[in-house]
């Protein structure tokens, strides 16, 4: 069961409007709950969809009204059965910053809600910068005023289209969205203008997941990948494939953590990337590791932009969450990459390197 929330928030008029637009598939749910975050902590009230009851119909759209000012907000969204048990879930890792009269939009993707989910944790949570919105408090987050309650208002997509899945674009994260810059870094040594020189110690491939050399250890719904034995960087072969769509999610299968060996705070990942890009292209790197109480835990996102065609690197700075659940012992973790660009792409020697 996969859902895809598509989402955007505008800050105009002296309130923030956020835009959710639901598609997927869930099977034996009933309706969608939502909360928001901001500095306080979660808002008061809890958004329902389809608001007036009824069977839960996909795609469908849900927009919030906060009723004040916001300069960041998280998302925490979960499907329920009419039981109300919570059959799949997501939040943001962190909060999206709110800037007046610009448009920031992002892709969350729900997933499995695990036996132990409680909506209740939402009351831990508050936006702390780029920290994890749940994790512990930030000393140096301070807090806002309370929001109101907000108005709310759903309305479901065509019935027709329920029980499929699928993501549809909408557009590249913006750049006043609250994410760092790129720090791609192209293999011959030259650095991108908007870089950030990142020490790249000595390759540790830790195994054929992270060099890609294994067959079938990365799939896509949206798109088809394959390994390539020509154009690599390191051990057997790369893995390519061509995006046609907006969006498209590489998924690396399940692993334990004891497969890992050379473990630091940054992640790279070398990309075989076409001419041509545009500013919106870009790759996000997402983890998730139940057995560690981590949800859909959002790394980083970078930049394709004015990358030179050919091999280049992205440097990806994991969260204390994601490290912290990679240095324990635990299985079924998954590393997955939202990519946003079109054409052929190859990716290889997943490594972690010197911060």
């Amino acid at each position: 069961m996969v859902l895809n929330l598509l989402a955007a928030a505008l800050a105009c008029q002296g309130e923030t409007t956020v835009l959710l637009r639901v598609e997927g598939s869930a099977p034996g749910a009933s309706a969608l709950k939502l909360h928001l975050v901001d500095e306080t902590g979660a808002l008061p009230g809890e958004y329902n969809f389809p608001e007036g009851g009824g069977p839960l119909q996909l795609p469908g759209t849900i927009l919030v009204k906060t009723g004040s000012d916001k300069n960041a907000l998280g998302v925490f969204l979960w499907a329920q059965t009419s039981a109300g048990v919570a059959v799949a879930q997501v939040r943001s890792f962190a909060c999206y910053k709110i800037v007046a009269g610009t448009q920031n939009n992002f892709t969350l993707e729900l997933q499995a809600a695990p036996p132990a989910f409680s909506p209740n944790i939402v009351q831990d949570c508050r936006c702390q910068g780029e920290r994890d919105m749940c994790g512990a408090p930030s000393n140096n987050t301070g807090g806002g005023g309370q929001g109101g309650s907000g108005g709310f208002a759903g309305a479901a997509g065509n019935g027709s289209d329920a029980g499929t899945s699928g993501v549809a674009g909408m557009g590249g994260i913006a750049a006043d969205a609250g994410l760092p810059n790129s720090d791609a870094a192209s293999m011959g040594g030259n650095m991108m203008t908007d870089a950030a020189s990142v020490p790249d110690g000595r390759p540790i491939v830790v195994n054929g997941l992270f060099s890609f050399d294994v067959a079938g250890d990365w799939t896509s719904q949206e798109l088809t990948v394959a390994l390539d034995s020509e154009t690599k960087t390191q051990g057997m072969a790369s893995l390519s494939f061509t995006a046609t769509e907006t969006v498209a999610f590489i998924r690396g299968r399940d692993f334990a953590t004891n497969e890992i060996a050379g473990l630091t705070t940054k992640l790279a990942l070398d990309v075989h990337v076409p001419a041509g890009l545009g500013s919106s292209h870009n790759a996000q790197l997402w983890f998730s590791c139940p057995a560690a109480s981590v949800y859909n835990a959002y790394v980083q996102y970078r930049s394709l932009a004015n990358l030179p065609a050919g091999w280049n690197h992205l440097t990806f700075t994991l969260p204390a969450a994601v490290t912290g659940a990679l240095m324990g012992q635990h299985q079924g973790c998954r590393f997955w990459i939202h990519h946003e660009a079109p054409g052929r792409f190859r990716y290889d020697n997943l490594r972690f390197v010197q911060p």
